[in-house]
């Protein structure tokens, strides 16, 4: 070996690993806010289950929201000089 020959980095498998996951995150498709919660869902079940009914408000006398609450994912990785926002909308 001669005094300042480059010598080839070794790959990060970490590194690798982590392109690898974000690759699979962003192809994943994600639901639509617009979707209607399925009847199948547990929580719409056990509204129904109560006394709910669907287009109602939650509350004692149905005065409560009526719309999806959208949830937002922060992504841990970003840092200072990033030009994509931390946090995406995701349907709940």
């Amino acid at each position: 070996m001669k005094y300042g020959d480059p010598d080839e980095p070794q790959p990060s498998k970490l590194k690798e690993k982590y392109l690898k996951a974000r690759e699979l995150d962003m192809s994943m498709p994600t639901a639509s806010v617009s979707e209607p919660i399925g009847a199948e869902n547990v929580g719409n079940r056990l509204l129904q289950k109560m006394g709910w009914t669907e287009g109602q408000g939650l509350g004692k006398q149905n005065q409560g929201r009526t719309t999806i609450i959208q949830a937002e994912q922060h992504s841990s990785t970003v840092g200072l000089g990033n030009k994509v926002p931390g946090y995406t909308a995701l349907a709940a």
